[in-house]
């Protein structure tokens, strides 16, 4: 049974993603196929063996690496959502998020897109993520990583169906997010955004 953390949004967190529609996301890639051949392997691989560096990482480095990727992978899908809303399954949120930070992203993408019609042209980019806690034996058994996200989407365009932008001129093109990573089947479940808090104010 999944159990959720309580998280209070601020109505400034809330204004930021959907009113402003501003997403918040590192760069992603779409490879394309390679034709380039496989080669034939002669004989079978080595098995890796773990570097003495990462064979002493604690667990609490292990986590807060893993959830380091987590918090990209969140808003690198934030961005697809949008720049592509007319494909995006909107269950692959699921993949990315949990909790309040899913039903954040799910409402996000059913307003600018689905009642607004917006779509999104660039990407935001994370200019800093800092881990600032791991807990992996929380009361409530749900071990969990914060985060502050510092974030730049001054490339980032959010326009109606005829390209018009719906972007509100005083839009503060910086920010700062306290983003919240749990992994509800630890130690081998995925790292998954449950929570993200606007830090109106803050810089970095």
């Amino acid at each position: 049974m999944i159990r959720t953390r309580t998280v209070t949004i601020t109505a400034g967190a809330a204004a930021l993603v959907v009113a402003a529609g501003i997403a918040l996301t590192a760069c992603q890639s779409d490879p394309e196929g390679s034709s380039t051949p496989t080669p034939t392997l002669t004989s079978p691989s080595p098995t890796a063996t773990p570097s003495p560096t990462e064979a002493s990482k604690s667990p609490e480095d292990v986590a807060a690496a893993a959830a380091e990727k987590a918090v990209h992978d969140y808003y690198a899908m934030l961005d697809a959502s949008l720049q592509k809303p007319d494909t995006f399954n909107p269950d692959d949120l699921k993949k990315v998020a949990i909790g309040t930070a899913l039903a954040d992203a799910q409402n996000r993408f059913n307003i600018i897109w689905g009642q607004q019609g917006l779509r999104q042209n660039g990407s935001t980019k994370l200019t800093e993520v800092t881990r600032t806690s791991v807990d992996l034996k929380p009361s409530d058994n749900v071990p969990i990583v914060e985060l502050r996200v510092c974030w730049d989407a001054s490339e980032v365009n959010v326009v109606d169906k005829d390209g018009k932008s719906a972007v509100p001129a005083d839009r503060k093109p910086l920010g700062v997010q306290r983003v919240g990573v749990a992994n509800y089947d630890y130690p081998d479940g995925p790292w998954l955004v449950a929570f993200t808090e606007y830090k109106d104010g803050e810089t970095c």
